[in-house]
């Protein structure tokens, strides 16, 4: 699931996933930087948007710093000045609400993490209780599963997101394997005219002792005759 929200001279994009696949940094950053690149030609930088970009994700981002909801923002190493308030990463960890802290559940980051991890209606309603806002999401929740063209759009989707990705890996494994064959080719090569050189080598050192053998014998068969002569 990703939306793209425009509100308030900001861009929020919001996605959620639930496999891990190693790559969350780089892939919210990613979006991130797309959000944040909202100037037209011509428009002063002063005017670009906030951008804002929140990943729900289902599984532990940092095992050695677990958190219920993260922010992260450009600062400097030494300073930690924050080097501008326009550009944001906040990461919600749904399995971990154990961990929420009392500005978490402030603004019941906690209990909206319960609903999305819920599994029966009776949960979902269990987790918006009287809040206005979260019942109003449940309702809609509902009236979309209750849509089979919806269920479908979602299901095609699914369906689509999980055949590129196999498509991706099947690539990267042929590019992978090519590069090893390419590499594997090449030392090959190099072994072949290493041989090659050495087998030149011996060939002419075989002739320049073929060559200092017929001198040899050649010298020996003069000394013969000239014992001979002798006489």
């Amino acid at each position: 699931m990703d939306l793209k929200i425009k509100y308030n001279n900001t861009v929020v994009n919001l996605e959620m996933q639930i496999v891990n696949r190693g790559n969350w940094p780089e892939r919210s950053l990613s979006y991130l930087c797309r959000s944040f690149d909202n100037l037209n030609k011509g428009e002063d930088y002063d005017n670009v948007y906030s951008a804002v970009h929140i990943g729900f994700i289902d599984f532990t981002l940092f095992p050695d710093e677990p958190e219920l909801c993260s922010t992260y923002m450009l600062s400097n190493v030494k300073t930690h000045r924050i080097y501008t308030s326009k550009f944001k990463l906040k990461v919600v960890e749904l399995n971990h609400t154990n961990f929420a802290t009392d500005e978490d559940k402030q603004y019941k980051i906690d209990r909206w993490a319960k609903m999305f991890k819920a599994t029966t209606w009776e949960e979902l309603r269990m987790c918006a209780g009287d809040d206005e806002a979260m019942q109003s999401a449940v309702k809609k929740v509902y009236e979309y599963n209750e849509e089979e063209a919806v269920r479908d759009m979602c299901r095609a989707r699914d369906e689509a997101i999980a055949f590129e990705e196999f498509m991706k890996r099947e690539q990267e494994k042929l590019l992978a394997r090519k590069e090893k064959l390419e590499a594997a080719n090449e030392v090959l090569k190099n072994t072949n005219d290493e041989l090659q050189n050495a087998n030149d080598e011996l060939q002419a050192k075989l002739e320049q002792e073929r060559a200092e053998i017929e001198k040899l014998k050649a010298e020996n068969e003069k000394l013969k005759q000239q014992l001979n002569g002798n006489r």
